[in-house]
């Protein structure tokens, strides 16, 4: 019997290991270094800070890509740099790659060998600034600094207020829940024996938003018809909150068997409501005050099918990337008692269907861009309503990589009297202002010649890239 039990085991293995399960990765991205470079004194051994990165699902190895030198090596599961105390002085712009099975990501470490150990600089926090609601504690990101090969101490200068420090070792601005509302500068200072450079850093405290009274508070549709006998529920109100929990109630005398929820202000009824014609009031409540609105609640002996009435999809809008496909919202309406059928009016085009059931609008990958109106008929035996859809497609946008597409012609074409735009960090340090790489070979440059001078001007395609690089966030991918 245990024979048999191994041997069902060993089945079951042999046959795990042979059916495998793919699990497709994506590509790495946002490679970064924080921070992206070190000084230090010739015959100093050192590493790097470990690099963040979104492996995409993947398996990462790294490796050094730009020339080799001696002495300088990396770490290929964790990306940390290691130099030895061999290197020779110079400046060394170190290209790393990190790939998985579907894909590349790059990134630039400089590092810095000197004589002597020199002041540091290169001192900015990014963020530069942090806005937080009144009671909330935080703190800032760990500047990046070039620390001249030695160690830094970091302190606050200036009026320190209570409730503000910072951490001396990493530079971290931190701020507890007691701090008052208003706008503070805060002035960081990082020190070594050589010298210290400055940093600021900018936190804005709002007062907690004001509570207005509730508003736009409606049922859509506002009636319901039944016969007697039928139990049922209103659909959700609509209703703007004022920044604060709402309440539901019904005021006024109501018949026995008619309630709402407090929470979601949906009306019920039992089959216990006698015949009639009752005119219902919800009150919508906060902190701030109150508003009221009608639901009518039609009780009747016999089922009389009226007209469809009140329509509508919420929202009556969606707005998509062309190629991608999706549906809307279930529509509301009062059937009137009849059963509904749903359809599209006017020209359809290839692509937009509607579920004659449900109501549901769907559309498919093969739109092409542009605004679409969509008219929708809900149909009974006594009649029909419509309403309208609106369906905006826009064009796909394309990510700029900044390793791929950016970075080489800047390197080649400008880094030749530039040196910073040879990394992320020096591209990101210079992207505003008149004398910036994004001014000088951008469109709308402030005065003198366009970069790169003296050379082939860059191409009106390759502006645009450069511009779309920075509109999307500046992305170090």
């Amino acid at each position: 019997m245990k024979k048999t039990i191994v041997i069902c085991l060993l089945a079951i293995l042999v046959f795990a290991c042979q059916h495998q399960i793919d699990k497709k990765s994506n590509p790495p991205s946002n490679l970064v270094y924080t921070p992206a470079f070190s000084t230090i004194t010739k015959g100093t051994t050192g590493s790097s800070v470990t690099p963040s990165i979104d492996n995409g699902g993947g398996t990462i190895v790294f490796a050094i890509i730009s020339s080799a030198v001696d002495g300088i090596s990396i770490d290929q599961n964790t990306g940390i740099i290691n130099w030895a105390n061999t290197v020779s002085i110079g400046s060394y712009d170190i290209f790393v790659s990190a790939s998985n099975d579907a894909g590349v990501v790059a990134a630039t470490y400089k590092l810095i060998v000197s004589n002597a150990i020199v002041a540091p600089s290169g001192f900015s926090y990014s963020p530069s600034n942090s806005t937080v609601t009144k009671g909330t504690a935080g703190s800032s990101g760990i500047p990046s600094i070039n620390n001249g090969g030695s160690n830094i101490t970091f302190s606050l200068t200036g009026n320190i207020l209570a409730g503000i420090s910072i951490n001396a070792s990493t530079g971290e601005i931190s701020w507890t829940n007691a701090l008052t509302a208003g706008v503070y500068s805060i002035t960081a200072n990082a020190a070594s024996s050589a010298g210290n450079a400055t940093a600021s850093f900018t936190l804005t405290v709002n007062n907690p938003a004001t509570i207005a009274a509730p508003s736009g508070f409606a049922y859509t549709p506002s009636a319901a018809s039944v016969v007697k006998g039928t139990a049922g529920i209103s659909v959700i109100p609509s209703v703007i909150t004022g920044g604060a929990t709402i309440a539901y109630s019904l005021t006024g005398t109501l018949p026995a068997g008619i309630s709402i929820n407090s929470a979601t202000g949906e009306i019920s009824w039992s089959n216990a409501v006698a015949i009639g014609i009752y005119a219902l009031t919800a009150k919508a409540t906060n902190s701030a005050g109150s508003i009221s609105t009608g639901y009518t609640l039609t009780v009747t002996a016999i089922a009389s099918v009226t007209a469809p009435s009140s329509l509508l999809y919420s929202p009556s809008s969606s707005t998509i990337t062309a190629g991608t496909a999706g549906s809307s919202a279930t529509p509301t309406i009062n059937s009137g008692l009849g059963t509904i059928t749903y359809s599209l009016t006017g020209t359809i085009p290839a692509g937009i269907t509607i579920n004659a059931s449900t109501g549901v609008i769907s559309w498919s990958t093969v739109l092409t861009t542009g605004v679409y109106t969509i008219t929708v008929k809900a149909t009974n035996s006594a009649g029909s309503s419509t309403a309208s859809y609106a369906l905006t497609v826009n064009a796909a946008t394309t990510t700029v990589s900044f390793s791929k597409d950016l970075l080489p012609t800047l390197t080649n074409s400008c880094g030749g009297c530039h040196s910073y735009t040879k990394t992320y960090a020096g591209v990101l340090s210079h992207t505003t202002g008149c004398t910036s790489i994004q001014d000088k070979i951008g469109t709308t440059y402030c005065s003198g010649s366009r970069m790169p001078q003296g050379s082939t001007p860059l191409s009106a395609a390759y502006i645009a890239q450069f511009n779309a690089w920075i509109a999307q966030g500046k992305l170090n991918n």
